[in-house]
C-alpha cells in the first residue's frame, strides 16, 4: 500500500466518522421564556388576570408548566403548580382559591418542544394581590330597638349595603352586595343556638321576613345582620338590637304547605346548560319562606314570601359532573320544620384525562404501575395510553373496571420516558402527560453506529500502523 492510499484511507476515515457525530447529537432545548405579565412587582392583580410570557422562540413549542410560590416558600414545594400542561399557550389563568388577598407571591415557568427538551425556567418575578376591604357593619333598621307588640310574622330590615370598595374597578369589576345572615337569638348576645338563622342568602338582600313558626307570641329576642361583597368577605354583625312579639290573628288558620316544583331538564352539560326549576308549592298565598339546595354545595337560594319571583322560577347553572338531589323545602306557621320536595340532576362533562404513578422513578424491567384518574368516568367511553417505546393500550370501559383502573408497564431503556393518556366521550376528548424518568439497565445499549465508529477506528489504526511499518522498512 502507498502512502497516497494510506492517506485516502485515513481521510475516507474522518470523513466517516464526521458522518457520524451528527447521530450522536441531542436536540438544543428552547430559549429560556421572559415573563411578560404581570410586570415584575405588579400590584392590584386579582381573579380574572392571566399570567403571560413572551413568544416562545428557539424550535416548536409541545407543552408548558407554571409554578408558584410564597416568599418564603420554595418551588421544590411551589404553593401551586399546574403540572404538564400540553399546548402552545403562553399563558396561564389565574389560579382561584390559591392566592390571598394583599399577599405578595412569585412565579416562574418554562417550554418543553416537541423533542422532549425541557427549556430552562423563566427569571422569576414578582406579584402582589389585590387588596380588599370587608363590607362596613350595617345597621338595624326595623323592628325599632325595643319596640313591643310586633306582629308576627316578624320582617326585619337591614340598612343599605356599605363597601369601602363599592364604585371602585378592580379589574373591570365593581364590589358589590351578593350576599346576607340574619340570626335571630331569645338570649342577648348568645347565637350559638339561634331561634332563627337564615343562613347565607344569595342574594342582595337588606330585609328578610322570619318564617311562621320560628318566633314565639309575647316573647322578647334579639338579632342582628351581616352582608357579604362580591369577593366573598363578610362584614362584622350589626350591632344587635331587640323587639318584643305581639301575637298572629291568623295562625289557627294556616294550613300545612305542599312542597312542588319541576326542572326544564334533568340531564345537562356541565358549565353550559342553564336549568330552570319551576315552584308549584301550595298553597302559595300562606307559605312563608322557600329555601332551595340545588345540591352542588355551591349555592342556596331563599325566597320571604314577598321576595318570590312573581314566575315562580329558580335558575342554576352545574359546573361540575355528577348526580345532585336538588330540594325546595316550604315554611309557615302551621309546618316550621318546613316540608321538602326533591328530584335529581344528572349533569355531564368534557372528559379530563388525569393519571398517577407508583413509583414516580423506576428502573429499567421494573414494572410502574399507572392508575387512571380521569373524570368523569360515566362520560368516558375509551381510554388509550401512549407509551414512547412504542406499546399503546386501549380500555372500554369494561376494560378499565376489570382493571380497576390501573395498568403496568415496564421499560427497557434508561431515559425520561414520556407516558399520553387520552380519553373520549361524547362531549369530547382530553389528553395528559407525564414523563418518568428510568434509570438502571447498565447504562449502555449497543447500537448500529457503534458498528460503524469501530470499523473506522480499526481502519485508522491499520493505517497508522502500517504507516509505521513502512518508515521502519527504510
Amino acid at each position: 500500500m502507498t502512502k497516497m492510499k494510506v492517506v485516502a484511507v485515513l481521510i475516507l476515515s474522518i470523513m466517516l466518522l464526521g458522518a457520524i457525530t451528527p447521530q450522536l447529537a441531542v436536540a438544543a432545548p428552547m430559549a429560556q421564556p421572559v415573563n411578560y405579565s404581570p410586570v415584575n412587582g405588579a400590584t392590584e392583580i386579582g381573579p380574572g388576570h392571566t399570567f403571560a410570557v413572551q413568544d416562545f422562540s428557539g424550535g416548536t413549542a409541545y407543552a408548558t408548566q407554571w409554578q408558584f410560590r410564597t416568599p418564603s416558600g420554595s418551588y421544590s414545594l411551589p404553593l401551586f403548580d399546574t403540572g404538564i400542561v400540553v399546548g402552545t399557550s403562553t399563558k396561564a389563568t389565574y389560579p382561584e382559591g390559591v392566592f390571598e388577598y394583599g399577599k405578595t407571591y412569585y412565579w416562574h415557568m418554562r417550554v418543553q418542544n416537541d423533542q422532549g427538551e425541557w427549556s430552562a425556567y423563566s427569571a422569576e418575578t414578582s406579584f402582589t394581590v389585590i387588596v380588599n376591604s370587608p363590607p362596613s357593619q350595617p345597621e338595624n333598621w326595623e323592628p325599632d330597638n325595643g319596640a313591643t307588640g310586633v306582629a308576627l310574622p316578624v320582617t326585619l330590615q337591614g340598612c343599605e349595603f356599605r363597601d369601602p370598595n363599592t364604585g371602585e374597578l378592580v379589574l373591570g369589576e365593581s364590589d358589590t352586595h351578593a350576599a346576607s345572615q340574619w340570626q335571630v337569638t331569645a338570649t342577648s348576645g348568645n347565637y350559638s343556638s339561634p331561634a332563627f338563622d337564615s343562613l347565607p342568602v344569595n342574594e342582595a338582600l337588606t330585609s328578610i321576613s322570619v318564617p311562621q313558626g320560628k318566633l314565639s307570641e309575647n316573647t322578647t329576642y334579639y338579632w342582628h345582620v351581616s352582608y357579604k361583597d362580591s369577593y366573598g368577605n363578610w362584614s362584622a354583625y350589626s350591632q344587635e338590637t331587640s323587639f318584643t312579639t305581639g301575637t298572629t290573628a291568623t295562625k289557627a288558620t294556616i294550613s300545612k304547605p305542599v312542597a312542588s316544583f319541576s326542572a326544564d331538564k334533568t340531564d345537562v352539560v356541565a358549565g353550559q346548560d342553564l336549568v330552570t326549576f319551576s315552584d308549584n308549592s301550595t298553597p302559595m298565598a300562606e307559605i312563608d319562606l322557600w329555601a332551595w339546595d340545588f345540591g352542588d354545595g355551591s349555592a342556596t337560594e331563599n325566597w320571604t314570601s314577598d321576595m318570590r319571583p312573581p314566575n315562580g322560577k329558580a335558575f342554576h347553572k352545574y359546573t361540575q359532573a355528577g348526580s345532585y338531589t336538588v330540594k325546595l323545602t316550604v315554611y309557615n306557621g302551621a309546618s316550621p320544620s318546613g316540608v321538602e320536595k326533591s328530584l335529581v340532576v344528572v349533569v355531564h362533562a368534557k372528559p379530563e384525562a388525569v393519571f398517577t404513578l407508583t413509583p414516580a422513578a423506576a428502573q429499567v424491567g421494573k414494572e410502574i404501575t399507572f392508575t387512571d384518574g380521569s373524570t368523569p368516568t360515566s362520560d368516558i367511553t375509551s381510554w388509550e395510553w401512549q407509551f414512547d417505546d412504542g406499546t399503546t393500550v386501549q380500555w372500554t370501559k369494561a376494560d378499565r373496571d376489570a382493571a380497576g383502573g390501573q395498568l403496568k408497564h415496564a421499560f427497557k431503556k434508561s431515559d425520561t420516558h414520556t407516558v399520553t393518556l387520552i380519553v373520549k366521550g361524547p362531549l369530547g376528548e382530553s389528553y395528559y402527560n407525564k414523563q418518568v424518568n428510568v434509570t438502571g439497565g447498565g447504562g449502555f445499549h449497543f447500537g448500529l453506529w457503534m458498528i460503524a465508529v469501530g470499523m473506522a477506528v480499526v481502519v485508522v489504526v491499520v493505517g497508522l500502523a502500517y504507516l509505521l511499518r513502512a518508515r521502519r522498512a527504510k
